[in-house]
């Protein structure tokens, strides 16, 4: 079976939701799957994950539904009326730890599935009006070149991930970018992401925040020295009313913003 069939009949089978994990791990005990590679269970999450998104945005009824951080169970379960059993938040992250390690990767590989995620939501989500491009080189610190379909008005993309969080309650990102490879353009923007090392999924929320706007946002480090850096600490969810609010977006909405930016940038250069 693909990975997508043998989960359905994993959920059908346990008549719960279950983690990607639980759910890889008796595909995997049943010999369900026709194929297997070296990371089964980050691809079984990564399938259901991008088949749910492709439902949400073209309206088809499809099989899956995400109910908590990795865990899914099946759409006709709802329509049904039947009650979800979701894990407990803490027992959650504890069977995540428990099949994800990332330890592995070294930065410019996180950072690369991070733009290629970013990537994805822009094309899902973009109905077919954009184009996404990657330079032939980072020099310029440019990560993705986003273009509407059949005009040449691009939009600048640098990416920066994490990986994890900081603050007591671990929900305050944090994120440097090196004042020596930094030039604000009025169409270059900075995409601050946080990938869930446990869900394996990007949080809702992105920070999208215009080049020319980031000196006055950031807390400039060593600014005398070398390595001068300008680092953006920031809430995940920020509160109504405070200087982030405006520049928080769910990551759904990301191409419809993306191509207002368009618009707006046309009107700029007019």
């Amino acid at each position: 079976m693909k990975f997508k069939d043998a989960a359905e009949a994993i959920l059908e089978k346990a008549k719960k939701p279950l983690h990607f994990g639980e759910i890889t791990k008796r595909a995997l005990d049943e010999g369900l799957l026709d194929t297997v590679g070296a990371t089964p269970g980050r691809t079984m999450g990564a399938q259901i994950y991008t088949e749910i998104l492709y439902d949400q945005k073209t309206g088809r009824e499809g099989r899956f539904v995400k109910v908590g951080p990795g865990l899914f169970g099946l759409k006709k379960w709802e329509a049904k009326g039947r009650e979800t059993l979701v894990l407990k938040e803490e027992e959650q992250a504890k069977v995540a730890e428990e099949i994800t390690d990332l330890s592995g990767l070294t930065s410019t590989q996180k950072g690369r599935i991070v733009e290629n995620r970013i990537r994805e939501l822009i094309l899902l989500y973009g109905g077919g009006a954009l184009s996404v491009y990657e330079p032939a080189s980072d020099i310029e610190a440019i990560d993705l070149i986003v273009l509407k379909k059949g005009e040449f008005r691009p939009i600048y993309l640098q990416v920066k991930s994490r990986f994890g969080l900081s603050g007591k309650s671990k929900k305050t990102y944090i994120q440097d970018i090196r004042e020596k490879t930094f030039e604000p353009y009025p169409t270059f923007f900075i995409v601050y992401a946080y990938f869930n090392p446990h869900t394996m999924e990007l949080h809702d929320n992105l920070f999208l925040i215009p080049s020319d706007k980031l000196r006055e946002l950031a807390v400039e480090i060593n600014p005398q020295g070398k390595g001068k850096r300008l680092r953006l600490v920031a809430p995940m969810s920020p509160k109504p009313g405070t200087k982030w609010a405006e520049f928080i977006i769910d990551k759904t909405q990301l191409a419809d913003v993306l191509l207002q930016k368009i618009e707006e940038a046309y009107q700029l250069f007019r």
